[in-house]
Parts: structure tokens; sequence; C-alpha cells
């Protein structure tokens, strides 16, 4: 029975550590026509955050799973700028050329 507990407490443990949720955090600055900032996981698709500029700048924050990677976009264009989500805060700045 015990050897039983302790697999199920080991099995347990790896599964909870492979889905580990991390913070992210982005802040930067965007042109003057940028509305709207976007983080979205760029496997699934999914808006995981969601920022109104104000005065050329923004910052937003979310949860998802550790390493996963995901996109940053504005509101009008089609470019975008990945980032792994390490934990690490991203500041970024869309009015330089990548």
């Amino acid at each position: 029975m015990k050897k039983i507990l302790a697999i199920a407490l080991l099995v347990t443990t790896v599964l909870s550590a492979a889905a580990q949720q991390v913070k992210f955090s982005v802040k930067g600055t965007v042109p003057n026509d940028t509305k709207t900032v976007f983080v979205l996981d760029k496997i699934s698709g999914d808006t995981l955050a969601k920022a109104q500029v104000k005065n050329v700048k923004f910052s937003l924050s979310g949860t998802a799973e550790k390493d996963a990677l995901l996109d940053l976009q504005r509101s009008n264009d089609t470019r975008d700028i990945p980032f792994f989500n390490d934990g690490k805060p991203v500041t970024v700045d869309f009015n330089t050329k990548q």
C-alpha cells in the first residue's frame, strides 16, 4: 500500500510540474496610431492579455505555461514579436525595425 501511495504522489508531482503556470509582464512603446496591444498563445491562438495604449505606452500581464511561446501584437499591424514565457519581464519598442 505504501508503494502505491508513493507512486501516486510521484505521478501527481510530475504532472503538476509539467503544467506549471508562470506570470508574464510586457511593457513598451508603440507608434501613435496603435490603440490596443495583445499577447497571444502562439500555438493555440488564444488571447492571454490585452491592454489599451496610453500616450504611446502600454503595460500588460497575465499567466501562461512556463516556457510557452507567446506572441505580442498590435491591433493595427500584422508584425508580431514572439517571446518565451520564462517569467522575466519583457520590454519592447514597436517603433524600431527588427
